[in-house]
């Protein structure tokens, strides 16, 4: 997430879940999912026999620096991602947590997490969505949209029952195509959001975690960390092929973007938003896109990591 570019408090009555996960059994009851979010908040941290575990309940939530809305965003957790939790504030509003999926911490807001205690079997069936513009509600109207890359449980007679609630399928939205280029055009346009990962705003090494999600290829958070996940082939940009991963350092030293490459010279990255430049000088004068001068000049190191098909 480290790029050079800067560029629901209320929770009303839901449909919450009690799951007994280890026999797959889901029994819905009606709940002020708020209320006995924030009631049993502190029995659950003094329980020694069970881990203590955080859900995200809404389409994103920010994880931030400190526990405060002012605070800056570090990261972002999608709806269905799971994350341990270390400690609560005095306030009992904002949940200090490390994401499971790559070790992240900071703090969430309890107004967008559930906490729950379990084990992590009951969650083995629960997959990524490659979906755009999936939009479900509950029974009392309220709605919940999915971004892209979203862990869900799965589909059961056009519902998804959640720890903290039911909701009906009301628009499934358009799959994203079903190869690497093409998943990856599907984030075109979509605005640039430092600490952002998802569909409604994203950053660069966001962008490259989530179509590593969605091909196999887990990658850590930042850029500066995903370089080191997997070898380095070469700093000669000559030596891309399409599919590769293009880092940048404007001081030899600090990653400080990536992108994908998308072969003719030409970078799909977010910078700005999600878009495609050129950064190969010798294509200048026959590209159609617009040359990303700092960028040419920029190149750190070029990675393989050989992303397959979805997850």
């Amino acid at each position: 997430m480290l790029d050079v570019w800067f560029s629901r408090d209320q929770h009303p009555k839901e449909r919450g879940v009690l799951s007994v996960f280890g026999f797959k059994a889901v029994v819905c009851l009606i709940q002020s999912t708020r209320k006995r979010n924030s009631s049993h908040i502190k029995k659950m941290i003094n329980s020694p026999n069970l881990q203590n575990l955080v859900i995200i309940s809404a389409a994103t939530a920010p994880q931030r620096a400190a526990a405060s809305d002012a605070a800056e965003m570090v990261n972002e957790l999608l709806l269905g991602e799971r994350a341990v939790l270390l400690e609560r504030d005095k306030s009992g509003r904002w949940l200090k947590v490390r994401a499971l999926h790559d070790g992240y911490e900071g703090w969430v807001s309890v107004a967008q997490a559930y906490v729950y205690q379990d084990d992590e079997a009951g969650f083995s069936g629960w997959k990524r969505s490659r979906r755009a513009g999936m939009l479900l509600e509950q029974a009392n109207g309220n709605q919940l949209r999915v971004p892209v890359g979203a862990l869900l449980p799965a589909e059961e007679n056009g519902r998804l029952c959640f720890p903290f609630g039911s909701y009906e399928i009301i628009r499934q939205g358009a799959d994203l195509p079903p190869d690497l280029l093409g998943a990856a055009k599907g984030f075109l346009g979509i605005p640039y959001l430092w600490g952002g990962r998802s569909d409604f705003g994203i950053d660069c090494s966001g962008l490259v975690q989530q179509l590593g999600f969605l091909f196999g290829i887990p990658f850590p958070r930042d850029a500066s960390q995903q370089i080191k996940a997997y070898p380095v082939l070469s700093r000669n940009l000559k030596d891309a092929l399409t599919g590769d991963l293009i880092y940048f350092s404007f001081d030899g030293t600090r990653i400080v973007h990536v992108g994908l490459y998308l072969g003719g010279g030409v970078l799909l990255h977010a910078s700005g938003d999600v878009r495609m430049e050129l950064i190969d000088p010798d294509k200048r004068k026959t590209s159609g896109f617009v040359f990303n001068e700092r960028l040419s000049g920029a190149v750190a190191g070029i990675q393989r990591p050989g992303f397959t098909g979805s997850t």
